[in-house]
């Protein structure tokens, strides 16, 4: 691949259970894995629609990943997911702006 080319997927929580309720995507946890196990500099992690997680385990994973820039934003299509507060998606982005830079998109109370 081209040097400038930034590999990315979108990872909206770290929990798997009842995912297949909402999505069709391939588990949180695998997603997590694969973009672990990849051998690529440039990378991106999109946490849109944010999903609740746990806070810590779920730092680690993206800290894991070692992207450049992280995305985090809350679902602005109505969709009625499983929101965090919006005090816990503050952590996040605080926790991972000690790690890489963070783009805030939509934050709002869940």
């Amino acid at each position: 691949m081209p040097e400038n080319t930034v590999l990315g997927a979108t990872i909206e929580t770290n929990r798997d259970e009842g995912y297949e309720q909402v999505s069709k995507a391939p588990k949180p946890s695998e997603r997590i894995r694969v973009m672990e196990g990849l051998e690529w500099p440039r990378k991106v992690i999109v946490v849109e629609p944010i999903r609740d997680f746990d806070l810590e385990d779920f730092v680690n994973a993206i800290m894991r990943i070692r992207p450049e820039a992280v995305y985090v934003g809350y679902d602005n299509y109505g969709n009625g997911l499983l929101e965090p507060p919006l005090t816990k998606a503050r952590k996040l982005v605080d926790a991972l702006k000690q790690y890489t830079r963070v783009h805030v998109k939509l934050l709002r109370p869940a």
